[in-house]
């Protein structure tokens, strides 16, 4: 492990990831959300590859947990979105500026909380999935943030349902996310390195949030996944704008 990272900012990074841990291990996603623009702000280089391997652990150890309820049929609609988007997102990022395109993508998740709450929602069509998957893989690219469109579209689903099939879907994305990033050169020994750093509160993290499901699940999904996702698409927006 590198040991050039002060012991106050391991300390700051073990918080943090615990709490991000805990917040998708509970919900179903939110760690990026909670755990990245502190990440960024210690070290830019944890930003994207030395978050794969600790999201990864994480991502299974939930869909051990919740195996039972994942929904295979609609995760198999949402991963064919999934693709073509991640490609189309890739080629965007290539070719062409993306702050305008980002900031469309924060705005339609914005439109579909308002709708929600307002009573209207998503269905889990094979359109309504794939499309949610087409926006989850352009979003994952091009704003480093997948979680909010496939959780709105399972907004109203049961907790383990909820969790298992977004920890499904999210273990698809990773793989592409580290084919894609060797491919680039951007995932090697450096990044496994950092990695280490995040791994013990991913797992201290995911250790809660056990303790903490059963509060979620009383009820209180929904409200906590349109909040996540409200507050991701204001980040996204936000960084536009700084």
């Amino acid at each position: 492990m590198e040991s050039n990272i002060p012991l106050l900012a391991v300390a700051a990074i073990f918080i943090v990831m615990t709490i991000g841990a805990a917040l998708q291990g509970s919900v179903g996603y939110g760690m990026a959300l909670i755990s990245s623009p502190i990440l960024i702000q210690m070290d830019p280089d944890f930003i994207p590859g030395p978050f794969i391997l600790p999201s990864l652990i994480l991502i299974t150890a939930m869909i051990v947990r919740d195996k039972q309820a994942i929904d295979l049929s609609g995760l198999r609609w949402a991963i064919l979105g999934m693709v073509p988007g991640t490609i189309l997102g890739a080629l965007i990022l290539a070719s062409f500026e993306t702050d305008i395109l980002v900031t469309i993508f924060a705005l339609l998740v914005l439109v579909a909380v308002g709708l929600s709450v307002a009573g209207l929602h998503i269905t889990r069509s094979r359109w309504g999935l794939g499309s949610a998957g087409l926006l989850s893989g352009l979003m994952g690219i091009l704003a480093t943030l997948s979680g909010p469109p496939i959780a709105l579209v399972y907004q109203d689903a049961q907790g383990p349902r909820l969790r298992a099939t977004l920890s499904g879907f999210f273990l698809v994305s990773i793989f592409f996310a580290i084919v894609s990033l060797v491919v680039v050169g951007k995932y090697g020994w450096h990044e496994i390195q950092l990695s280490l750093y995040l791994i013990p509160g991913v797992i201290l993290g995911f250790l809660l949030s056990s303790r903490i499901v059963p509060f979620v699940d009383r009820g209180n999904t929904r409200p906590i996944i349109l909040t996540i996702a409200a507050l991701s698409a204001i980040i996204i927006m936000g960084k536009q704008f700084l």
